[in-house]
């Protein structure tokens, strides 16, 4: 793992994994919060995960000291003071949203607390592709052959009309990427679906809100979806971008995420994607997704990738615990490194 020496600084050398044997591993959200984020299932198998190593996992309960635990994993909100901290104590930062949630907490003070991350970013010892929001394409070992993808998803939609389908959990405030302006412009050049349960976005997209709503196959019937996320950060890029092409709709992902352009190329698989900061407007947009809609050629040049490259089988489950697995193995595989000290100012 490159980073630059300001946000990460290597300390002791702990190479004998020996000394640091993990024994205990503990869930803290905070002082005065009750952390219930893993299930009693995971927590009695929570041995399958140790690495190989004998340890429990557990919940911190509310005012539980966190003192006599080998290994605290800490996700945010996050306390104004931290905690005290145990000699030879391993601490993991926890938190796969972005760091728009992090205002309200004076990261200078937590500077050096941390031997581990598991984040969004791709630098992290365990991130959010081993976790929650998706995975690198790989290349397939045999190209497939040519296939008419648009016959296939007209087949579908059952129009050359372009349409988009956006479903989106929160407009509140701190939506830093200003996604609802995006789709209210879009909305007036072609025909937008919009679907949430949040009573924020409900008013502020009234007049695009559709009535109907397949669950079972939401994206069928759609030409395009909108991946928007909700803050323009480095390799911010989630599930809203993975579970389409994933998926077998062949709906071709307009995205808005990332700090640049660069982190999908990164990424995501070739020509897989349509980038809103490619346009000059939303017109211009909706312009190149009609032209897209009832061009064959063009459609299919979105998705040439499959034939040369395929998506591991996607496995995020919101709220879930199974992601947390992968990140505690892959943590204490790193005990090699316990001297590690990560400074959160510079994470981000």
């Amino acid at each position: 793992m490159i980073v630059p020496s300001t946000i990460i600084e290597h300390a002791a050398d702990h190479s004998n994994s020996k000394d640091l044997l993990v024994k205990s591993i503990v869930y803290y959200k905070g002082y005065n919060a009750l952390s219930s984020v893993w299930g009693e299932q995971f927590l009695k198998d929570s041995g399958k995960y140790c690495n190989g190593l004998k340890c429990t996992i557990t919940n911190r309960q509310k005012g539980q000291s966190i003192e006599g635990f080998d290994m605290v994993v800490m996700k945010q909100p996050m306390d104004q003071i931290p905690p005290r901290k145990s000699a030879n104590q391993l601490w993991v930062y926890h938190f796969l949203e972005s760091q728009r949630y992090s205002v309200n907490i004076d990261l200078e003070s937590w500077d050096g607390m941390f031997n581990y991350t598991m984040t969004y970013i791709r630098s992290s010892e365990s991130n959010g592709y081993d976790l929650n929001y998706g995975t690198n394409a790989v290349k397939r070992e045999q190209a497939l052959p040519e296939v008419n993808y648009h016959q296939k998803k007209l087949g579908m939609v059952g129009s050359k009309e372009a349409n988009a389908l956006w479903l989106v959990s929160d407009c509140d405030l701190w939506v830093q990427s200003l996604r609802e302006e995006q789709v209210l412009n879009l909305t007036k050049h072609m025909p937008v679906d919009a679907f949430s349960h949040d009573e924020q976005c409900k008013r502020k997209l009234n007049n695009t809100l559709g009535d109907k709503f397949d669950a079972k196959n939401p994206y069928n019937a759609y030409w395009f979806y909108l991946a928007y996320e909700n803050s323009l950060c480095r390799d911010y890029i989630t599930e809203k971008f993975w579970k389409i092409i994933a998926s077998d709709s062949l709906t071709i992902p307009v995205v808005l995420g990332g700090y640049s352009m660069k982190d999908y190329e990164i990424v995501a698989p070739p020509n897989s994607y349509i980038d809103v900061r490619n346009f000059t407007s939303a017109k211009h947009l909706a312009e190149h997704l009609k032209y897209v809609t009832e061009n064959e050629d063009a459609f299919n040049y979105y998705h040439q990738w499959r034939n040369e490259y395929q998506i591991p089988t996607y496995k995020y489950k919101a709220g879930k615990s199974g992601p947390m697995k992968s990140g505690i193995t892959q943590s204490l595989s790193m005990i090699s490194i316990a001297g590690t000290r990560v400074y959160l100012r510079y994470w981000y």
